[in-house]
């Protein structure tokens, strides 16, 4: 869930000209991302990974196998990179926040309002109110927008993964494993952006140079 505050101080005006002490006026508004957002991004990926499992039956490649325990990881990462680059023109007009309220010039205007004495303070509560309500629906849009592009990216990789045999866990596993999981897994990996693969590639790396120093 989404909370979004906004404060800003409030010069109460009066007989005697303005208060000494401003009051403060705030609003807490609260945004989560739509059900049919989330609902339709998991529903994607699960097709997704049906679709890919039966072009990998299809298909039938040779699921790619190296020696090395972090090598393989390079090449993931590699087209974890390639699939941000791919989706990173798209998200320029697909789903883009450009034409939503701007929060920090409504709070700006909220402010401005509260400092002068003249505006009554149901009229700086409702600025303020405004723009907690438009950081919460920026917020929430931005959540939503994540979710949508995990889907796409994840939905890609999986589908690469069932019809190249580009498989994560099988390329460095040294015992069978799954092929339906192993697809499911790479397109949620690399779905997930490249840091998490860039982390893991680290950590397997500085584990095996750890291993050959001892």
């Amino acid at each position: 869930m989404t909370r979004a505050h906004v404060s800003v101080a409030n010069v109460v005006g009066g007989a005697e000209g303005p208060h000494p002490a401003p009051q403060p006026v705030s609003a807490t508004e609260s945004d989560t991302p739509r059900w049919q957002v989330v609902s339709g991004a998991v529903g994607a990926v699960a097709l997704a990974a049906v679709v890919s499992w039966v072009l990998f039956t299809v298909f039938d490649p040779t699921p790619i196998k190296v020696s090395s325990s972090f090598v393989p990881l390079a090449g993931f990462l590699v087209v974890a990179t390639a699939l941000e680059r791919l989706l990173q023109p798209v998200s320029l007009y697909f789903l883009n926040t450009d034409d939503a309220a701007d929060p920090a010039q409504l709070t700006s205007e909220a402010a401005a309002a509260g400092a002068d004495p003249a505006v009554g303070s149901a009229v700086v509560q409702a600025k303020v109110d405004e723009a907690a309500k438009a950081k919460a629906v920026l917020d929430r849009r931005k959540e939503e927008r994540a979710i949508v592009y995990w889907a796409i990216a994840s939905t890609i990789a999986m589908l690469v993964a069932g019809s190249f045999g580009f498989l994560l866990v099988a390329s460095v596993a040294s015992t069978p494993v799954n092929q339906f999981f192993d697809i499911v897994v790479t397109g949620l990996a690399i779905g997930a952006g490249t840091k998490p693969l860039h982390d893991l590639f680290t950590s397997i790396q500085a584990k095996s140079s750890s291993t050959s120093a001892s």
